[in-house]
């Protein structure tokens, strides 16, 4: 079977699913849509992507003499419905063979939530982005050389709901009835679904080389929300500036990036207007300048050239407006960023810009919530 002409044409392999503009087209709402858009049309998915993801892993499983020729990879993760056991295995089998690759940019979409744990990947490479919605292991599989890292950039990852590795959270009344966990090692065991938590604490401390981070993430915009639990945001929030510090001797440039949802109709008697509370601004903001402003401004950050933070203090959304809903004071966002400024060497240029560049999108579990009135 003619899979290459040349061995030479695979040094850089995207093997991800997009159209001609590099983005995702919903036909629905005729605009351009991202990867982790839950309204995303996937029509032809499996006979394109795939097919052409499933000759990659033949030829480097059947032309061992290729791998090495392979520097670069684009990939986008999914379990299709006819896939077995053994065609993940061949899927990991495939990745450990490329031993060359030092860019790696994967982004999952995966909506199964039936796969097998990969071993360590890519144990060469050098920069690395990820995204999307991902079992709590295939992050781990990813990202499991940190000491090689110099580039790291993080697009709202959000993992599945689970019990253990493998074994799903099954759908309940409220996620306050089980508790999250880890191991002796920190590795996340027990997981609710939404934006990973957990996750970074084994890499801190690690990434002893890294010169740039990116970390986007999607920010709870209202309040109350049955979707979003203050504990929980609070530890995500510190988990972040916790490795932040840890890469601080290293860091050149770092960049952050919180957003919103896009606009959502009114719920449709979930909640009435007896249930909401008077709130000021966003939860969102709040949370990243109590727990993430004061590592941003105490140094020393021996190498750093630049600091790039969007998204906090932006525009509310009308979903937020319409409840009970008051202003942040714009002093806030002035002061803290005031601080920061101040408290940053003259050389280093930093960014602060209210709004977000991005979009994003919370991937919750349907049927799955937090009791926010607890």
């Amino acid at each position: 079977m003619n899979h290459l002409a040349a061995p030479v044409i695979y040094r850089h392999v995207d093997l991800s699913y997009h159209n001609d503009e590099g983005t995702f087209m919903d036909i629905y709402r005729e605009r351009m849509v991202r990867a982790d858009n839950p309204n995303r049309d996937m029509h032809g998915l499996d006979e394109t992507m795939f097919h052409k993801q499933q000759l990659f892993i033949d030829t480097m499983i059947r032309r061992p003499s290729y791998r090495i020729y392979v520097s670069s990879l684009i990939w986008t993760y999914m379990w299709m419905d006819d896939e077995s056991e053994a065609d993940q295995l061949r899927l990991w089998k495939a990745f450990q063979s490329l031993v060359n690759v030092t860019s790696v940019d994967i982004c999952s979409m995966d909506v199964q939530q039936y796969y097998v744990n990969p071993p360590p990947l890519f144990h060469s490479a050098t920069k690395i982005r990820i995204g999307g919605r991902m079992p709590y292991a295939l992050f781990r599989g990813i990202l499991a050389f940190p000491a090689k890292l110099q580039s790291l950039d993080i697009d709202n990852v959000q993992g599945w709901g689970q019990v253990s590795d493998r074994v799903r959270l099954d759908h309940i009344s409220s996620l306050y009835e089980v508790r999250e966990t880890e191991d002796e090692n920190l590795v996340p065991i027990t997981r609710h679904p939404g934006p990973m938590i957990g996750h970074l604490l084994p890499l801190t401390g690690c990434c002893t080389k890294l010169r740039y981070l990116r970390i986007t993430s999607v920010g709870q915009d209202d309040y109350p929300d049955h979707r979003w639990c203050e504990k929980r945001e609070k530890a995500r929030y510190t988990e972040v500036a916790k490795f932040i510090e840890s890469v601080k001797p290293s860091l050149e440039r770092l960049h952050l990036e919180y957003g919103t949802e896009p606009d959502r109709p009114p719920p449709m008697g979930f909640r009435g207007i007896e249930h909401w509370k008077h709130h000021v601004g966003r939860p969102m903001d709040r949370r990243f300048i109590e727990n993430i402003i004061p590592t941003l401004s105490r140094g020393p950050w021996p190498v750093l050239i630049s600091m790039i933070i969007r998204g906090i203090g932006g525009t509310p959304t009308q979903t937020a407006i319409r409840r009970l809903y008051t202003p942040e004071d714009d002093a806030v966002f002035i002061g803290a960023e005031k601080g920061l400024r101040s408290a940053l060497s003259k050389d280093i240029t930093v960014v602060w810009e209210r709004e977000n560049i991005c979009g994003f999108y919370l991937l919750e579990a349907p049927g799955s919530a937090y009791d926010t009135e607890s």
